[in-house]
């Protein structure tokens, strides 16, 4: 996404079960955006998406500011493969249904990011 706004508003449409917020998001912060996304589902009665904060940081305080906005994960920057996959075994969807189909690849802006491949 090109930024946090742009990511709010296609958000509901991709109904993803997973989301990984940057906390230095241009325009408005990752923290913001999670606090904007939890008001939503509660007001939509939504499933809650599972959000992992993605940081440079390392700081304590950072990861508690994470967890308290609403994120379910926080993964410090640069991302180690074996954390990621064991974040990822966590955030499994046991009983959530999706509701609506996956975008085709020509809905995603160019931006977007598809992973593919296993990281190495």
């Amino acid at each position: 996404m090109g930024n946090a706004e742009e990511a709010l508003r296609i958000l509901p449409s991709l109904n993803p079960l997973l989301v990984l917020m940057d906390l230095m998001l241009p325009g408005m912060n990752g923290i913001e955006a999670t606090r904007i996304i939890r008001r939503r589902e509660q007001e939509e009665h939504r499933p809650p998406v599972y959000i992992i904060a993605m940081t440079a940081s390392v700081m304590e305080d950072d990861r508690e500011q994470c967890l308290a906005a609403g994120m379910d994960d926080y993964l410090s920057k640069p991302v180690r493969r074996n954390q990621l996959l064991e974040i990822l075994a966590k955030c499994r969807p046991v009983d959530r249904p999706r509701t609506t189909p996956r975008p085709s690849r020509e809905s995603l802006s160019s931006k977007s990011l598809m992973i593919e491949e296993p990281l190495s």
